[in-house]
């Protein structure tokens, strides 16, 4: 997948000097994550992590959040995005058998739009137009979580470079 225009020069220019680049092709064309040795840079269209907004934006996306937390060692809910649109949805919605699952727009936050303890392909069809319609920016995809029981609920809080445990 190619990105997009304005972070096309920064992989090239990452690549040609043997930096690693990881694109991320299910969701966007506009993120990469830059790794040489153990250093790794977060770039989002051009911005990077040394303003602070790079990160901040990969962060909204739960996909993203899921796909970053997996990779450094956290155990996550297995996560899918389904696209809104309607033949891929049916299918999907058709041949899904994950049940319970927990379906939850891209980028909202606060729980708003979110549905647990979806149990059949009607309640998990009911989630999936709810999470898009709650959705803050990505109207045409949500995602859907394995769902795992439990009294707890973690959220995990990154100051300074020290991930610490809310």
């Amino acid at each position: 997948m190619k990105s997009c225009i304005f972070l096309a020069p920064i992989v090239e220019e990452a690549e040609k000097r043997g930096i690693s680049v990881k694109l991320f092709p299910d969701i966007s064309k506009i993120f990469a994550v830059l790794q040489y040795n153990k250093h790794e840079e977060y770039i989002h269209n051009t911005l990077t992590n040394h303003i602070g907004a790079s990160k901040g934006r990969i962060l909204k996306n739960k996909y993203f959040q899921s796909v970053l937390l997996t990779e450094k060692g956290y155990t996550t809910p297995k996560t899918q995005i389904i696209y809104l649109e309607k033949s891929k949805r049916d299918q999907f919605i058709q041949n899904f058998n994950q049940f319970p699952c927990v379906v939850k727009p891209l980028d909202n936050y606060g729980g708003k739009g979110i549905t647990v303890n979806i149990k059949n392909h009607s309640d998990l069809e009911k989630a999936i137009e709810l999470a898009c319609d709650m959705s803050i920016k990505h109207k045409d995809r949500c995602i859907v979580q394995e769902m795992f029981n439990g009294k707890e609920e973690y959220r995990l809080l990154v100051i300074g470079n020290k991930e610490v445990f809310l």
